[in-house]
């Protein structure tokens, strides 16, 4: 479970610059896995040397199933994921976990991603991140394993 330092109502969609986040949910499918295919190799790594995830997923029937598990985790409140979609919604861009962590040095994990053509954001998005999840959310000790914390202190402190 994520360690919220106050009651919040996780929010359905969220305006963030010229993207519309929201629960990555089934219906995303196409969307999603043009986004991240388009990327495979530089994505590759993207949760750590020890997920094998763009390249354990080898069909659109996989990612559904995937996408599935995302969304049931999010109505059990276990763990949050947003796609991150142009305002227009014809495009998946990247996609944003918010995950439980083992360790007591940390409330929670937060992952992300980018297609190659908005990477460039990426020190920003995570700022950004960062102050909603403290302000909004009451989460203090956020971790962005592989970004501000190494793989193997990560590891090890999981």
């Amino acid at each position: 479970m994520i360690k919220k330092d106050k009651d919040y109502s996780v929010p359905i969609t969220i305006n963030y610059k010229s993207f519309l986040l929201e629960i990555l949910h089934p219906k995303h499918n196409e969307l999603d896995y043009k986004a991240w295919s388009s990327c495979k190799d530089n994505l590759q790594g993207i949760f750590g040397p020890k997920n094998d995830w763009p390249n354990n997923v080898q069909s659109i029937e996989q990612n559904l199933k995937d996408l599935e598990n995302h969304y049931q985790e999010f109505i059990d409140q276990v763990a949050y994921t947003y796609t991150i979609m142009k305002k227009d919604r014809s495009q998946c861009v990247g996609c944003l976990y918010i995950r439980p962590v083992k360790s007591t040095e940390f409330s929670t994990r937060v992952d992300f991603w980018w297609i190659n053509e908005f990477s460039h954001i990426d020190k920003d998005f995570q700022n950004w991140v960062e102050n909603w999840l403290k302000t909004e959310w009451g989460i203090e000790k956020v971790c962005f394993p592989g970004r501000t914390l190494s793989w193997s202190d990560f590891y090890r402190l999981s």
